[in-house]
């Protein structure tokens, strides 16, 4: 009587488990790739849908920008004025741009018009993280304010905080002098819609 190859059985179950083993792997690896061809594919989306020619920097930005306009409740905003004497024929002006709390904007443009006047400083206030426009010349004034990507953290302007501190002297202490907002060219954006409330905002002080 012929003894039975157990040995032959052990062999046969070792290849199966291997086999078993290759194919729950290969369905790991399979479903993983699934997921991120996925992934890949929305991002793919997401970028035709976006404005062209956008770098991945202004990409990131872009849906920065879109994920906070989600979280704020849009309303007009409009620039605020004072003044106060500090002697010597100077005076100091401070601007603020005025808005609902929770507004925000991503740019801001201010031009203002000078008569019988001359800044002496402009100082950037807080409502804006960057401020890469100070322009004083030719008795025009103009300041501009944006958001900024830091860190892959976008912080937008905030409202009802001072926008700009001017320090000005009378060209002929004599005569009065005036600071005009220059409405066509002053802007205020949030997402490029225009949000600035051109009645609200002062058109002009007087020194």
């Amino acid at each position: 009587m012929k003894r039975f190859n157990y040995g032959f059985l052990i062999v046969i179950g070792i290849l199966l488990l291997f086999f078993t083993i290759y194919v729950v792997i290969s369905n790991q690896k399979y479903t993983a790739l699934e997921k991120q061809n996925q992934k890949l594919k929305q991002k793919v989306i997401s970028i035709e849908n976006s404005p062209s020619g956008m770098s991945l920097d202004d990409f990131y930005l872009h849906a920065q920008k879109t994920k906070a306009i989600k979280e704020i409740f849009p309303s007009d905003v409009f620039f605020q004025a004072t003044s106060n004497y500090i002697g010597q024929n100077s005076y100091q002006v401070d601007i603020y741009l005025k808005g609902e709390p929770n507004m925000q904007f991503d740019a801001a443009d201010l031009v203002l018009i000078t008569d019988n006047l001359q800044v002496k400083k402009i100082t950037p206030g807080s409502t804006f993280p960057k401020y890469p426009r100070k322009v004083n010349k030719n008795e025009q004034i103009a300041v501009t304010g944006t958001a900024s990507l830091n860190s892959n953290v976008l912080t937008l302007g905030k409202p009802n905080k001072l926008f700009v501190s001017l320090t000005i002297e009378k060209k002929d202490p004599e005569k009065k002098g005036e600071l005009i907002m220059n409405a066509v060219e002053t802007k205020v954006y949030l997402m490029g819609n225009y949000v600035l409330d051109d009645q609200k905002s002062f058109g002009k002080i007087k020194l």
